[in-house]
């Protein structure tokens, strides 16, 4: 389990993991560089749990990595990754291990999960490419648990959330790749497995709470944009055939048209042409949009890794307009 200035979420899942039925594990919490009091914290109340300090933020995907590494060295069979904010089933390390056993070929196994707010609701029960939207979705996300969830099926990609790993799998396809630093890594390491013959299997008897963490700031967040756009085109371009990037680059050129471009352009046709100025300079300097511009342009210029200094200023920019919306409200 990775944490970041997470303690009160990280605590709560590690008493969770106390429940579980299944004994033959050890658990490992890597703390990714946080300021709070999570180490201590997790130290006094949790001292049967293993804890590595990296000192500085490593990202999601070298973060959990380092976790990985070491589970590998220790011999494990499987190494689960899992979200700080989630609360598990007690039964879930055990539906997941018979599972592996029940499906030999499965490199990476993924449970239920279900939104932590609405304990019936799903969040994921599955994942694939939408071809007609040109991004990745969780099956069933939204719905109310019902029988359709109830099988376990191959499935595209598991979800960083909540990753079974198989360890001779691993060995094949290598860890999450830094490169991504935070989204798209899951579905990354999903799709080499699948090219080395592993299947991905969604698991429903494997049951998990997620809070759907909220640090990004909501689905406008520039910090959050930043990458699923970055992410999205370095995806597609590593796994996707000429078409279906093709299709990914045209949907992105939509989007970002749309979004700085198209209220301005109708305002100008119709001669209203002080709103269309002010219309477009408006979505030109809006800090999500920004940030999505330097997302493509970081991708174009092969810089990947962690994002800049940049992007987090239009994070506090956004963060410091939505808190003046709200006072004015």
């Amino acid at each position: 389990m990775l944490n970041w200035n997470g303690c009160v979420d990280t605590c709560e899942c590690l008493t969770s993991l106390r429940h579980l039925k299944y004994k033959n594990l050890a658990i490992l919490v890597v703390d990714n560089g946080s300021s709070d009091n999570s180490v201590k914290a997790i130290a006094e109340k949790f001292p049967d749990t293993y804890l590595i300090e990296t000192f500085h933020n490593h990202g999601f995907a070298e973060g959990n990595n380092i976790g990985i590494r070491f589970a590998l060295e220790q011999g494990a069979d499987f190494v689960l990754l899992l979200n700080n904010d989630t609360v598990v089933d007690p039964l879930l390390v055990t539906a997941l291990v018979d599972s592996g056993k029940t499906y030999p070929n499965a490199g990476v196994l993924s449970g239920k999960i279900f939104y932590y707010s609405e304990p019936t609701r799903i969040w994921y029960a599955g994942g694939y490419w939408n071809v007609e939207k040109k991004c990745f979705e969780h099956i069933g996300e939204g719905s109310e648990d019902d029988r359709l969830f109830n099988s376990a099926k191959s499935t595209e990609f598991a979800t960083g959330c909540c990753m079974f790993l198989r360890s001779s799998a691993l060995a094949q396809s290598g860890l999450l790749d830094p490169i991504f630093f935070l989204d798209h890594e899951d579905t990354d390491l999903s799709f080499r497995m699948r090219k080395f013959g592993w299947e991905c299997m969604y698991i429903p008897t494997a049951i998990v709470w997620h809070k759907i963490s909220i640090s990004f700031g909501g689905e406008e967040s520039p910090l959050k944009n930043y990458y699923i756009f970055r992410n999205r085109l370095l995806l597609s371009k590593r796994h996707f055939g000429l078409l279906q990037r093709s299709r990914v680059i045209s949907s992105i050129c939509r989007i970002v048209f749309e979004r700085l471009l198209y209220s301005g352009i109708k305002l100008a046709m119709s001669r209203r042409y002080r709103e269309s100025y002010w219309t477009l300079r408006s979505a030109w300097n809006h800090p999500t949009n920004r940030a999505i511009l330097v997302g493509i342009r970081d991708y174009l210029f092969n810089h990947f890794g962690p994002c800049s200094a940049k992007i987090f200023e239009l994070q506090k920019s956004y963060k410091d307009n939505l808190e003046s919306s709200r006072r004015s409200i």
